[in-house]
């Protein structure tokens, strides 16, 4: 927004100063004619103390586009009283008159009103003329509503976001390229028992409870250095709070871009998840549990069908050896038959 904002007013100096050049030393009224009209921006040549200050002298055509009055209109209007939505105070007109006095230039920021009613933001790069003999200030006057409306969209956006993250309870963060912390979360005092103070300015890896967690930051630091082959990082962590105790936290971060897509740094969250291990603990032992009395109730069946088939085999001989018998038994009765 400045940036934009300082290239104008660079643009503006060099296109008052022809204006100026050319009202001093009178060369060409036709001239300054047209190169005044060829101004972009509207020009408003206003009276400097005196009776009626602000009185507006003389106009170029984008005044007329920018305010919806004619020139006509705007010679018979003031532009204090009757182009600015605020009240100036006779200080601030003071003030900025000295400044003219002492200063190649002025700049400030102003709103003003339109013919029908509605406002808009100027910047506003004045210098002090002399015209028809009457001291007077040449203002260029550059419509940034646009961009002010942008700003606003930005501020509120910047507003929602640090809202969010204020009362998040996961740990947002960002960090340079080379993972020192720049912004953190409030949340950090409960979850890591730092203040924002403490944590802002230290390094990622040092909050590193175990080697893997190292790793995976080193990790990170080099997939920021192949960026166009990054996507995000997510991964599970054991961290260290600041009274040495130790936390579980899930890590996910995205990688941060300028306007060139060139990277900046990471963005991201850090979230607590010690109930989450714990019910993964949880669930494992009983799992360990269920299996173990599966095991128990494998070897119950197994045992009972050992048993089962051990009977089976006695009842399946006993069986046989009865039925040997019972043929025996006939066999001696036909022999006793045929004796008789």
């Amino acid at each position: 927004m400045e940036y934009l904002i300082d290239k104008s007013k660079a643009e503006l100096i060099v296109l008052v100063k022809k204006l100026q050049l050319e009202i001093e030393h009178q060369k060409s009224a036709d001239l300054f004619k047209r190169l005044f009209d060829a101004i972009p921006d509207a020009v408003f040549i206003t009276r400097i103390g005196g009776e009626n200050p602000g009185r507006i002298l003389d106009v170029n055509i984008a005044a007329e586009r920018q305010t919806g009055y004619d020139r006509k209109e705007l010679l018979a209007m003031n532009i204090l009283n009757d182009l600015a939505t605020g009240v100036i105070m006779e200080a601030t007109l003071k003030e900025r008159e000295g400044e003219l006095e002492n200063r190649e230039s002025i700049r400030f920021t102003e709103k003003k009103r339109r013919k029908d009613g509605s406002e808009y933001w100027t910047d506003v790069l004045t210098i002090m003329i002399n015209f028809n003999n009457v001291n007077a200030a040449l203002s260029v006057n550059r419509d940034i509503t646009e961009l002010k409306n942008v700003e606003e969209a930005i501020r509120k956006s910047e507003e929602k976001y640090h809202v969010l993250a204020d009362n998040s309870i996961d740990v947002i963060w960002q960090t340079d390229l080379k993972l020192v912390f720049s912004y953190v979360s409030p949340s950090v005092k409960n979850m890591m028992g730092y203040t924002v103070d403490e944590w802002v300015g230290t390094r990622l890896s040092q909050h590193a409870s175990t080697k893997e967690f190292i790793k995976m930051a080193k990790n990170a630091f080099f997939a920021i250095k192949n960026y166009k082959e990054f996507k995000h990082i997510a991964f599970d962590a054991v961290m260290l709070r600041k009274d040495g105790t130790e936390i579980p936290v899930e890590i996910t971060g995205r990688l941060l871009l300028n306007k060139k897509g060139l990277p900046i740094g990471l963005q991201g969250t850090t979230r607590d998840i010690t109930e989450r291990k714990q019910a993964e603990e949880e669930l494992k032992k009983h799992r360990e549990h269920l299996e173990e009395l599966v095991k128990e109730r494998t070897a119950e069946l197994e045992e009972k069908n050992e048993k089962l088939e051990h009977f089976n085999k006695l009842f399946v001989g006993r069986e046989f050896r009865i039925k040997e018998l019972r043929d025996r038994v006939k066999e001696l009765e036909n022999k006793i038959s045929d004796k008789r």
